[in-house]
């Protein structure tokens, strides 16, 4: 275990030996590492593999040791952990863990393999109007594959292929659809959408460490997330921020770059802050303007 400096952000790292026997259901967090929480270990973490995919767990308190608990047997099995394999487990100082795997024969694990994977092609000549193939995965996740010149050969032969008067029905259609398209886009690069804000007030200190974003913003306004982004205040100051997202990508949270924002900021138990949005044109989060307030309500300049 060691805490290492890593630019301007502190590193607290642990590993630990994955025992089919002790570590199928659980797994104890050493017990020198838990001073690391200041007293206050939060009741639900994040676990982070290498390829950016998220996992919720819950830390419990058993027998005087806190354990990851439910949540952790998933982790285990969508990793494929095997006896032996080594765990190194990245804090980032509020409740998210980047984990790191190695085999037992010192190699980083990655994914399971291509072998695995059966792809079940669907040729549908109708609905292929974009030329593009979808495939199927075992896990019934959608592929697009590249077009086939065959298929499409034997769609025209087969008279497929639209009519004359077909094509310029559907010309007539795309030009009139990307006219409406041009007037939603008329927003220019990075301006911010109409009234894409939430507020988060800080009444309690776990608040502080877990910042999730309603996911009511994130639907009504179509807002389409990336693993990065920066927090800029009213001063022009910014940050980097990484946004944290749970497998179903149904719940996203500030990641690394909050803590350095929140110290900068003075921001505490009692403050407000109120976000909002500054996307591109595909709608994509490019900032998020902050605007902090303390606890009298008054602006933190």
């Amino acid at each position: 275990m060691e805490s290492a400096r890593y630019g301007d952000k502190t590193l607290l790292e642990f590993f630990k030996v994955f025992l089919i026997n002790k570590a199928s259901t659980q797994l104890q967090i050493p017990t020198s590492f838990t001073k690391f929480f200041n007293g206050i270990a939060p009741c639900k973490i994040i676990l982070i593999d290498h390829d950016g995919k998220c996992w919720d767990v819950n830390l419990e308190k058993i027998e005087g040791r806190l354990v990851f608990k439910n949540g952790w047997q998933q982790f285990a099995k969508e990793k494929n952990l095997e006896e032996g394999d080594f765990l190194v487990f990245e804090y980032d100082g509020m409740s998210t863990f980047n984990v790191k795997i190695f085999s037992k024969s010192g190699c980083r694990k990655g994914a399971t393999p291509p072998s695995r994977e059966k792809i079940v092609p669907i040729v549908n000549l109708e609905e292929d109007s974009d030329e593009f193939s979808d495939k199927i995965q075992s896990n019934g996740i959608r592929k697009r594959s590249l077009p086939n010149p065959k298929i499409k050969v034997k769609s025209v032969l087969e008279g497929a292929c639209p009519s004359e008067g077909a094509r310029r029905r559907s010309k007539r259609l795309k030009e009139e659809k990307d006219k409406q398209n041009d007037k939603k886009l008329v927003l220019t690069e990075h301006a911010p959408l109409q009234n894409p804000h939430f507020q988060i007030y800080f009444d309690a200190h776990w608040r502080l460490e877990k910042v999730e974003i309603p996911k009511k913003v994130i639907k009504e306004m179509k807002i389409k997330l990336n693993r990065n982004i920066t927090l800029r205040d009213e001063n022009d100051r910014s940050w980097p921020l990484s946004i944290i997202s749970t497998v179903n990508q149904d719940r996203h949270y500030f990641g690394g770059g909050w803590l350095d924002f929140k110290q900068s900021n003075n921001i505490e138990e009692g403050c407000q802050c109120d976000f909002q949005f500054v996307v591109d044109k595909a709608n994509v989060a490019k900032e998020l303007l902050v605007r902090v307030r303390s606890k009298g309500g008054l602006q933190i300049v």
